[in-house]
């Protein structure tokens, strides 16, 4: 059993407090009551009696303490709860009153300060005392029940005689069992608008809603136009213009040329292409054809063309200067002595798995896009 040696505050020593029926008299706050609790082994609950309990819950402060120093808050619901409910007296005063705290933790043990709001009268010299409380037999019976002494109700501990009476407060049934008062107050509320309203000029503020004639003198730089171009949306044909820098395309417009892009040959400039003509890749079926610019566009977009069968690839080319290598040479800074390292070498550079290489005419071949490098080695 945990037992509590209380210590009451300066000035409510042998003090019996006035009945507070609204829990609002500044007779009846008890400050300061200082409660020792210490574990005799016997139970798993912990709890303490106010002294002038029973008491209004709104308001109450437990401060952990040492010494009789305050060094902490304790929570409602996480380090404590109110228990012993006074239900009869919480019907009629309309406020939740209980006759004791218990600790969540039933280990807990120390110093509590607390600060509390007693019902006061009769209520508190009639009550049953913190001993009696704590060995009483209603409370060990249901606690062996309950774990919280929630459950169990202050008539059922407190032994009180008579019935608590009927309190007048300040509300009554109309009050709370219909709306007349905040009709009237709604009512009050809308003639006030109402009459302010009617009693306004509004000539001026409508008038002023119908003037689209730029009653503020905005300009495009006050609301940010100037930081874009003045420009049209653009048609599909002018969106599909690549020289025309004198409209807005729309995303859909964007999404719509990528999609069906095509290159387009702006020149027919003659030259020779290197080609690889053969039906599988690395065959070193290789080839030379005049090839013009337009003529690459057809071959990317028809692999079947007339240069001799499926174009597996259009390749760049590059020659080994001099291509007459002696037994050990150098490129890029580093000593090679064998070509295979040095081929390897080359496609690592330009980030290639692999080259074609051809050993009778020196050229190596780069696939599309490959930025060739200068071959020149030195010895």
């Amino acid at each position: 059993m945990y037992t509590d040696a209380i210590v009451n505050a300066t000035g409510y020593v042998n003090y019996s407090p006035p009945i507070d029926y609204l829990g609002i008299a500044g007779t009846n706050v008890v400050i300061g009551e200082l409660h020792t609790i210490s574990n005799d082994g016997s139970t798993t609950q912990c709890y303490i009696k106010p002294t002038y309990s029973p008491f209004y819950s709104s308001g109450v402060i437990i401060n952990s303490a040492a010494n009789g120093i305050i060094t902490g808050t304790l929570l409602l619901n996480i380090d404590y709860v109110f228990v012993f409910p006074f239900i009869s007296a919480s019907r009629a005063t309309g406020a939740t009153i209980y006759g004791a705290i218990q600790f969540i933790n039933p280990n807990y043990s120390g110093q509590v300060i607390i600060k509390y709001q007693s019902l006061g009268g009769n209520w508190v010299s009639n009550a049953i005392s913190s001993v009696a409380l704590i060995n009483s037999n209603v409370v060990t019976t249901n606690y062996a029940i309950n774990t919280l002494a929630s459950q169990v109700t202050w008539e059922q501990v407190a032994g009180y005689t008579s019935q608590f009476p009927i309190v007048s407060t300040p509300w009554d049934k109309a009050d709370v069992t219909n709306m007349d008062a905040v009709n009237q107050a709604v009512s009050v509320l809308r003639s006030g608008i109402v009459s302010n309203v009617l009693s306004l000029n509004l000539t001026a503020e409508i008038a002023h809603l119908a003037n689209f004639s730029n009653p503020h003198s905005d300009t495009s730089t006050s609301v940010g136009l100037n930081l874009v171009a003045n420009l049209p949306p653009a048609t599909n044909n002018q969106a599909a213009d690549n020289t025309n820098n004198s409209v807005y395309i729309s995303a859909a417009q964007l999404v719509n040329l990528y999609s069906t892009f095509e290159f387009q040959a702006t020149t027919t400039q003659a030259g020779t292409g290197i080609l690889n003509v053969g039906t599988t890749l690395g065959d070193d079926t290789d080839t030379t054809k005049i090839l013009t610019a337009a003529g690459l566009v057809t071959m990317l977009a028809n692999p079947l063309n007339n240069f001799g069968g499926v174009v597996n690839r259009v390749q760049g080319t590059a020659m080994i200067t001099p291509w007459a290598l002696p037994s050990s040479w150098h490129w890029r800074g580093v000593q090679y002595s064998n070509l295979s390292t040095f081929i390897t070498a080359i496609a690592a550079y330009v980030g290639v798995s692999t080259l074609e290489y051809n050993s009778s005419t020196g050229q190596v071949w780069f696939p599309p896009y490959a930025a060739i490098p200068s071959l020149v080695t030195s010895a």
